[in-house]
């Protein structure tokens, strides 16, 4: 036992006992889900039990556990529908819950006594995290009422935005997204659904549903503009008609690929699952990262002979799977804290375990390995060389972001 120990540890195999990095959190969300969600950044985690939904896991007091990730990335976003209408005219309401969440975060981050700063580039972080602080990571998800114009994404830039999601749950002028298992589908996108199914010739909703929607050229537009400022392209949601027409790009300018909070489709099978194009991708020229989520409704819960489903069992199976797939550096938790998901059902053996029901169960959930947190800052370089950015990435074009039209 002890020599294969060693072996382990000098492979770079040997894990740590927590998750060095959180690939998405919605650690301020209050102001993007409104009424919708219970609990605010100010207050303690909302969330009791494994099985909520609308409670919060996750608020600044979460960040004082000294055993959680030492990098988060997190993630501003303002809901279309569930706090604003999602209508012509009305995209200034998401870009002002971002404005609010963004002014929290800085509150907190600038106080004397914060630990935690948000840092700019991967040199930054490193600083940080050498000095003994903590790092924070500044992403949007969803382009739509974010990045209106070009000026709007020069201001986030300026902020210290890091990663963008530019596709999320429902179609937009950027381009098409990912589809949810069928219930979900015909919420989020119901013209995409029935497209799938009836273009589907039986796979759907039988099998994986996909959606007919790729990116638009005002897609194409965005995502030029976020390469040549150096923001790094977040795959999460994405269609694969979005995938496979982004890819390439990515190869162009030798970038590598991230998608912060997916599920892999072997145990999740719908389109939002990993691709086989990102896998692919992952495996070969570009490398890359990707993100797990946490929760009971992006798995297929696995019974024992017993009768019993446990969610952290069959997450630690799916997250171990997907590193000898990937490569254990290139696995990392995605929490997703704060959206609207349930957490993981307690292991069988140990009934009066709360499962993952709040952000501070994310330490014992899984074991990633010790190269997680320096494999992101090495890629993170790659789109965002230097200390605050240095040239623009080779090959990439900057066009303006077209306004909307004035109705």
């Amino acid at each position: 036992m002890f020599p294969l120990c060693i072996i382990a540890f000098l492979s770079g195999w040997f894990p740590t006992a927590s998750a060095q990095v959180d690939l998405h959190a919605h650690l301020v969300m209050k102001q993007g889900m409104g009424p919708a969600l219970f609990g605010d950044f100010d207050s303690p985690p909302q969330s009791r039990e494994w099985t909520s939904r609308i409670r919060t896991k996750m608020s600044k007091v979460s960040l004082g556990d000294a055993s959680g990730p030492a990098l988060i990335v997190v993630a501003l976003y303002g809901h279309p529908w569930l706090s604003r209408l999602h209508l012509p005219g009305q995209e200034s309401n998401v870009s002002e819950a971002l404005e609010e969440e963004y002014r929290q975060l800085k509150v907190f981050t600038d106080a004397r006594d914060s630990s935690w700063i948000i840092a700019r580039s991967a040199t930054e972080a490193r600083v940080a995290l050498k000095s003994g602080k903590k790092v924070l990571v500044l992403s949007i998800e969803g382009a739509y009422g974010a990045i209106r114009t070009s000026a709007d994404l020069e201001k986030w830039v300026e902020r210290g935005l890091a990663i963008l999601t530019p596709f999320h749950l429902t179609e937009d002028r950027f381009g098409g997204v990912a589809l949810m298992r069928p219930w979900a589908a015909v919420l989020n996108t119901p013209w995409s659904f029935l497209t799938s199914w009836i273009q589907g010739g039986g796979a759907c909703p039988g099998g994986i549903c996909r959606s007919p929607v790729g990116i638009s050229e005002r897609g194409k537009e965005l995502i030029d503009s976020l390469i040549r400022k150096q923001v790094w392209v977040d795959f999460s949601h994405a269609s694969d008609l979005t995938v496979e027409g982004l890819v390439p790009w990515m190869r162009d300018r030798n970038l590598p690929i991230l998608v912060t909070h997916t599920a892999s489709r072997n145990g999740f099978p719908a389109e939002r699952g990993l691709s086989p194009t990102l896998i692919r991708a992952i495996r070969t020229d570009l490398d890359g990262i990707v993100g797990m989520i946490p929760s009971e409704e992006m798995l297929q819960t696995e019974t024992d002979g017993h009768g019993c489903k446990s969610g952290v069992t069959t997450f630690r199976k799916a997250f171990q799977a997907l590193q000898l797939e990937l490569g254990a550096q290139r696995v990392a938790v995605g929490s997703d804290a704060n959206a609207p998901l349930q957490g993981l059902s307690p292991p069988c053996d140990m009934p009066s375990n709360p499962g993952y029901a709040e952000y501070s169960h994310l330490t014992s959930l899984v074991q990633t390995d010790r190269r997680v947190l320096e494999h992101f800052l090495n890629l993170w370089d790659r789109v965002r060389p230097g200390p605050h950015g240095g040239a623009p990435t080779a090959g990439a074009r900057s066009p303006r972001i077209r306004p909307r039209n004035p109705r």
